[in-house]
């Protein structure tokens, strides 16, 4: 039996900035108390400029097996009219009694291309840096990625999609390090069959271009449900996996369910009349 006590509140320091603490205690009353435990959390939002977004998030959990340090803080801006930019970082470090510290470190700076008035082609870019130690048996583990996704519209029905990324790794178990690279190539080519039906196909390539590919390729339907909600159904009849240039699985073999939420203008205007924060 336990309960769990806590707080949690947002308050205004000056106009567009708030902060928003939080406390909670874990505690049990009968049986195994290993799981007893104090955590406490602060955000910070800051939306003072139209045109930029900022948020910090820190957050600790100090329990009777480990202890937990985590720090996440965004930074979004428009630059012109058809050109934005994103950097973000997220920082965890896990203290366990009986084990090594365990790390995680992602640092990620991303850049969107959509023009305003035409939006024909856009592009979006992303470079990431990450840093794992001690995480599933590995010593330590090191990814540089960039990847870049491109948009086409054909025809005012269809949209041909294109994605290009790679990386490199480097994976430590002491004393040894091992080096790879790979990148993924993929295509989409997606088209509407009337007003709430679409078909899309789906196809990719993974390599090294030292060693074996390999291939994904399937189909999806995809049914439009009101305007900027759409869900979508399909099958890769072949495919491969990777965390880090695939971290969707789009090119995994198997079905794949997914549902599309088109965030605009008027939706932004929603969810600040009912109070909504993202973390």
């Amino acid at each position: 039996m336990e309960s769990v006590t806590g707080l949690r509140n947002s308050f205004d320091m000056v106009p567009n900035v708030s902060i928003s603490p939080q406390i909670e205690y874990i505690h049990t009353y009968r049986g195994d108390d290993t799981e007893d435990a104090f955590s406490c959390s602060l955000g910070i939002n800051d939306k003072r400029n139209k045109n930029q977004r900022t948020s910090i998030r820190m957050d600790t959990r100090l329990s009777r097996q480990s202890d937990y340090y985590g720090f996440q803080g965004t930074h979004a801006a428009r630059f012109a009219e058809s050109w934005s930019g994103l950097i973000r970082e997220d920082f965890a470090l896990e203290d366990p009694d009986t084990a090594e510290n365990r790390i995680q470190h992602i640092l990620s700076i991303g850049g969107a291309f959509r023009p305003r008035r035409t939006n024909r082609y856009h592009l979006l870019g992303l470079f990431q840096w990450k840093e794992e130690r001690h995480q599933n048996d590995i010593d330590k583990r090191q990814v540089f990625l960039v990847s870049s996704h491109h948009n086409y519209q054909l025809t005012a029905d269809t949209i041909f999609s294109g994605h290009l990324a790679s990386k490199w790794q480097t994976m430590t178990y002491t004393p040894d390090d091992y080096r790879s690279t790979l990148h993924l190539m993929g295509v989409k080519w997606s088209t509407q069959l009337n007003y709430r039906w679409g078909l899309n196909i789906r196809s990719g390539l993974l390599t090294s271009f030292h060693s074996s590919d390999r291939y994904s390729f399937g189909l999806g339907l995809h049914y439009l449900v009101k305007k900027n909600i759409r869900i979508g159904l399909g099958y890769q009849l072949t495919g491969f996996r990777d965390q880090d240039l695939d971290a969707q699985r789009y090119y995994g073999q198997g079905m794949r369910i997914g549902l599309q939420w088109k965030f605009d203008e008027a939706l932004f205007r929603v969810l600040d009349v009912i109070g909504f924060e993202g973390e």
